[in-house]
């Protein structure tokens, strides 16, 4: 009896999870190299939203800063030299950010703060145990996917694949030889 084989090869998931290890150890890498620098005081995405991860103790939020704020200007510049302003700014330095908050301007001074490894580790569990979570959810579906997979040999003469999870298909008769085929 032969034995039906996924149609997945077990290197791909072998690959994902060192892809996977190495993308996370990049952006660690990345992360744990700001510690010590000029930190703005919140954190904010790359369209300029002051993030709802931004803590109470930050700067940003003892200034008034507001999740969903968006990033105009700062000290009256293009907001897309803002890394260069805090990092000119060091820390302890004080830029003026101007934000929009539904329909109004603000303007809020934010004095800049140290990056240290206690915001670090204050995000790195929850962000590692999404990351990880992610991942396993992933290579379960690649896994036990069952569009992956042969259909069950047909043990009752009916002509039918095996009912269950297992991969839906087409039965084809062609000239007396038949044939299975995954939709």
């Amino acid at each position: 009896m032969k034995r039906i084989q996924p149609l997945r090869p077990r290197w791909v998931v072998a690959g994902v999870i060192i892809a996977a290890a190495l993308v996370w150890s990049v952006s660690l890498y990345s992360i744990a190299s700001q510690i010590g620098r000029p930190f703005p005081g919140f954190f904010y995405s790359p369209d300029r939203i002051v993030s709802a991860f931004t803590l109470q103790d930050f700067t940003g939020w003892q200034a008034g800063l507001r999740p969903w704020d968006r990033i105009v200007a700062v000290n009256g510049q293009h907001w897309r030299e803002m890394r260069r302003w805090v990092q000119e700014a060091g820390i302890g330095g004080t830029l003026v950010y101007t934000v929009e908050r539904g329909d109004q301007r603000l303007q809020i001074a934010v004095p800049t703060m140290e990056f240290t490894s206690d915001i670090l580790l204050r995000f790195i569990p929850g962000w590692l145990l999404f990351a990880v979570l992610s991942l396993a959810i992933g290579i379960f579906v690649y896994v036990c996917n069952p569009a992956g997979r042969e259909p069950a040999p047909d043990r009752s003469g009916t002509g039918r694949a095996l009912p269950g999870w297992r991969a839906v298909v087409r039965h084809l008769d062609l000239g007396g030889e038949t044939l299975w085929r995954p939709l």
